[in-house]
Order: structure tokens, then C-alpha cells, then sequence
């Protein structure tokens, strides 16, 4: 009886809907009621009046129209007409028994209407029709699990695991919900099924790194910010998001090294770059020297392949001007200028190395001769470069008055002085 009386209602508002004025016909006839036209505004809550005549109309002179009556079932449910979108998707799948998405879109609105014989039949259909659709397979796991259909939910979800091509993470989207219901063995169960199908996935390690985090297994969880961020370190900004995670965890050593890797990411802003650079100074304060120059030379394999390895060199010989050891600093810039491959971009990023290494040559080497040759050729390379082109200038005055220069001959004394007895740190 309230079937009955449910179809009555919403017959009586299909018709109210149907029987447009002229004058609204009149204003949308220069409008697109092609297919795809009438589905993009289902999907977006515009569909129109308009749009249920046109549908209405090729399902009342075609009955069979898979899907006709498949968007006329979509503007149903979107109305809250729950049974005729059901009576419409029941005409699609009569005339193509194999039609998944009505299958799917049935047994989501049973599931809805708390009908769970009818929505398990549909389920069972769907998983043998979108065997390849991991998206579709996860939400009727979704949909099943609150449902109270948890054991059924549990097989969909891992059919969408299979399903789903390497990256598209839908153990890890499960391991999240789970997590937020602090139901973390579930969601590490979740996670694993990311993990079987690839075990570098950046963010099944970084989902799985944060559950056995909450679970107090902090060790393992180290391990895992460790593989997301040495597999792909931008991916999913896993270096970034393991750095800040280590640094709460107290494990500076291997925060040096995702923070490191991080200097291989592209950054939206300067001041993002700036920010990872003083990450990886203030951990190198932190860092016995011993442990941290072994993190250096661990990274060198993975800087030496990417695009990123000239930026990376010169960005780390910078931190180690500032910490005082230029004779690393200047190692770094040799391995920038003559160690990476070679970019058609990265002019200024050259020029700026040379400066930088010069730099180093003139201040702590008083190795002018040196320098100015550096200087001149990062000069050349960026002509517009101010400081560049003020320090060349600089220099090479100075080198040609340098013998009647007495104040820089008395610098040079107490320089090869001061070096007998405080050398340049290494």
C-alpha cells in the first residue's frame, strides 16, 4: 500500500514536471538536450523541466532505450523520487541485462531504501559486470559497510583493490575511514592491500606509517615514512610529510634524510624552498657531524639520477656555507657544475654555482686568481645578475692594483698567518 502511494505522489509530480508552458519551451529551445548535454546538468542539480520532457519522451516512444531510461533514473534520484528511478532503471536492465551502471545505481537506492534482499542481488551482479571498475566496486563497499552489510562490504572493497590500477589507493582511502573510527587493525589490513599490489606506494606507506604511528609502533612506522620518501620523494609530498612526521617522533637522523630528499621537489613558492633548506640546516646542527656527512653521501645515488641534482647540490653547499664548513660547501658546487646531467634550463642555475664556488675560493682560499676566472664565467652565463657582475667587477680591479695595494697585501700576511694556526674547517 505505501508503494502504491508512494508511485501515485510521485506520478502526479512527473506530470506537474511534464506539462511545461510554451512560453518555458519557447525560451530553452535554443538549449543542448543531446545525452551527454542532460546528463552534465543531472550531475551538477541543474536539470531542468526541460530536460525530464526530453527524457520522458524518448522513453515513452522507446521503452527499451537503455539510456534514456538510465538518465531519467539519475533526475529521479536526484529529485528524491527514489521508486520511479528505481521503475526506470528496472525498463534499462530488462532490455540489457548486462548493463552494469544500472545494476550499480539500483542497488545503491535499495541499499538507501533499506531494501537488502534486492540490493545484495544487484551487489552480486555488479561484482561480476565491473570487474575492472575499482571506483564503482569501492563505493558499493562503502555503501554496503553502512549498510551493516560489513562481510560483503569487506569483498567489494578488496574486489576495488584488485581492480584498480597501481597508485589509485583504495585500500588507503579504506584505511583512512577506518582510521577516523579508530578501527586501526582494519586499517592496517586496508593499507596492506595498496602494499601487496605495490609495495613503493608512496601513500599506502605514508597511510600505513600514520596507523602504526596511532597504534604505538613507532619503529615501523619510521620505516615506512622512510620507503615513501626514498621511492618517490614527491610523490604525494612523501619527503615533506615524513620530514614533519620524524621531526615529531624525535628521529633527527632520519629526518635528515627524508628533509634532504625533500630539496628534490619542485616548491609552489620561495619561501617553501627557503623553509626546506632551513629544515635540513637546523637537523645538520642537531646531526653528529660523522652520522650526518654518511646521510649526505646516502642520498648522492638517488640526487645523482634526478633533474633536480644541480639545484640540490648548490642549495646543500649553501646550508654548508652557513654552518661554517665551506670546504664542503665548495665540494658540493663542484659536484653541481660538473657531476649532473645537463639541463637546456638551468643557465642561471649554473652561473649562480660558479658565483657561490668563487665565492668560497676568494673568502676562506684567498685563492683570487680562481675566483675571478669563476666570476667571469658565471658573468657571462648571467649577464643580468647584479651581484654576479658586481663582485667580477669588484675583483678584477682589484687583482690589476693588487701590487700597489698594501692593505691586501697586509690581508694576505694575516691570513697565512691566521692559517697556521685556525685552518679552514673541512
Amino acid at each position: 500500500m505505501m508503494r502504491k502511494t508512494v508511485f501515485a505522489a510521485a506520478s502526479f509530480c512527473l506530470v506537474a514536471l511534464v506539462v511545461a508552458s510554451p512560453l518555458a519551451i519557447a525560451q530553452g529551445a535554443a538549449a543542448d538536450y543531446s545525452f551527454p548535454a542532460i546528463e552534465k546538468r543531472i550531475k551538477e542539480s541543474t536539470a531542468t523541466d526541460r530536460d525530464l520532457s526530453e527524457l520522458s519522451g524518448i522513453v515513452e516512444s522507446q521503452p527499451g532505450n537503455v539510456q534514456a531510461n538510465y538518465l531519467l533514473a539519475q533526475y529521479f534520484e536526484l529529485k528524491g523520487f527514489e521508486q520511479l528511478a528505481i521503475d526506470a532503471l528496472d525498463r534499462a536492465i530488462k532490455s540489457d541485462p548486462t548493463f552494469g551502471l544500472g545494476h550499480y545505481r539500483r542497488c545503491l537506492i535499495y541499499l538507501r531504501m533499506n531494501d537488502q534482499q534486492a540490493a545484495l542481488k544487484d551487489a552480486d551482479v555488479c561484482a561480476r559486470l565491473l570487474t575492472k571498475d575499482g571506483e564503482k566496486l569501492f563505493q558499493l563497499g562503502l555503501a554496503l559497510d553502512r549498510g551493516g552489510q560489513r562481510e560483503r562490504g569487506k569483498q567489494f572493497f578488496l574486489l576495488a583493490a584488485k581492480a584498480g590500477r597501481k597508485g589509485e589507493g583504495y585500500g588507503a582511502n579504506l584505511a583512512q575511514i577506518r582510521m577516523a573510527h579508530r578501527k586501526f587493525d582494519e586499517a592496517l589490513e586496508a593499507v596492506e592491500w595498496d602494499l601487496r599490489a605495490n609495495p613503493d606506494d608512496s601513500r599506502a606507506n605514508l597511510v600505513k606509517a600514520e596507523v602504526l604511528s596511532k597504534m604505538g609502533r613507532g619503529e615501523e612506522a619510521v620505516q615506512c615514512y622512510l620507503t615513501a620518501a626514498r621511492t618517490s620523494p614527491c610523490d604525494q609530498l612523501a619527503a615533506q610529510v615524513a620530514t614533519r612526521q620524524l621531526r615529531m617522533m624525535n628521529k633527527d637522523k632520519e629526518a635528515l634524510e627524508t628533509a634532504l630528499l625533500d630539496l628534490l621537489c619542485m616548491k609552489q613558492q620561495a619561501k617553501d624552498l627557503d623553509a626546506s633548506k632551513e629544515i635540513v640546516f637546523e637537523l645538520m646542527q642537531r646531526v653528529p657531524d660523522a652520522d650526518s656527512e654518511k646521510i649526505v653521501l646516502s642520498t648522492s645515488t638517488q640526487v645523482d639520477k634526478s633533474w633536480r641534482c644541480r639545484f640540490f647540490r648548490l642549495a646543500l653547499g649553501d646550508i654548508y656555507d652557513r654552518l661554517g664548513r665551506p670546504t664542503r660547501a665548495m665540494a658540493q658546487y663542484q659536484l653541481g657544475l660538473h657531476n649532473c646531467p645537463a639541463q637546456i634550463s638551468d643557465t642561471l642555475t649554473r652561473a649562480r654555482g660558479m658565483y657561490r664556488l668563487g665565492l668560497d675560493y676568494e673568502i676562506h682560499f684567498r685563492n683570487y686568481r680562481e675566483a675571478l676566472d669563476l666570476y667571469r664565467r658565471a658573468s657571462a652565463l648571467a649577464p643580468q645578475d647584479r651581484e654576479i657582475i658586481k663582485n667580477y667587477v669588484r675583483l678584477d680591479r682589484k687583482m690589476k692594483n693588487r701590487k700597489n695595494d698594501i692593505g691586501w697585501k697586509l690581508k694576505d700576511a694575516w691570513y697565512s698567518f691566521w692559517q697556521v694556526f685556525s685552518p679552514v674547517q673541512p
